[in-house]
């Protein structure tokens, strides 16, 4: 339960964080009833594709049970949204989608079910936990995520023209460049992966 609410979380969080960087970009504000940022994240049709995720991801065969703690879990994070960032709920409701950017943020989401991204999630999910579980610090999760990764380099280089055709062709592993990394404390990290 706890793998599978990890990665709840993170496809959930993965899905915003697309939908985040759309929203940056060339939307229109709302028109009568458009595809919005907030309401594709209410959207059965996302409820449904993190089902697939979180059932590629766990190994768990009972589509039901998935979809109702997708949905609970999906409540949860607008809930948070709506109480920490209420700018930022508002503002999600009122960007547009178009059905390019739908299928763009639609497209990485899937992404998240193929074998490639399945096996690269549990070994990131796996340092991650070692890691807290040995109260190693930035420097150690670094290492043990370049360990990890670096074999994987050509398969996360292919999903990333997958997931974002046409994008450029460099791909950069920086694992020192990266926000959350610069902020690690394992005992937060802990907590929120239980939380999820």
């Amino acid at each position: 339960f706890l793998m599978a609410g990890a990665a709840l979380g993170a496809a959930a969080l993965a899905g915003i964080v697309v939908l985040a960087g759309y929203a940056t970009g060339s939307m229109s504000r709302t028109q009568p009833h458009p595809m919005t940022v907030r309401s594709l994240l209410e959207s059965e049709e996302l409820a449904d594709d993190m089902t697939l995720n979180i059932m590629a991801y766990s190994g768990d065969a009972d589509a039901g049970i998935v979809h109702a703690r997708v949905l609970a879990g999906l409540g949860d994070i607008r809930a948070a949204i709506q109480e920490q960032a209420p700018e930022a709920h508002d503002q999600m409701g009122s960007l547009a989608l178009n059905p390019k950017q739908k299928e763009a943020a639609m497209r990485v989401l899937k992404a998240y079910r193929d074998g490639r991204m399945v096996g690269l999630t549990r070994k990131v999910t796996a340092a991650v936990r070692e890691t807290a579980l040995e109260k190693g610090d930035q420097s150690v999760l670094a290492r043990k995520l370049a360990a990890v990764l670096t074999p994987s380099l050509s398969d996360m280089k292919q999903l990333h023209k997958e997931m974002f055709p046409g994008a450029s062709e460099e791909f950069k592993l920086d694992l020192h460049d990266m926000p959350w990394l610069k902020s690690w404390n394992g005992e937060v990290q802990v907590d929120l992966g239980r939380r999820l």
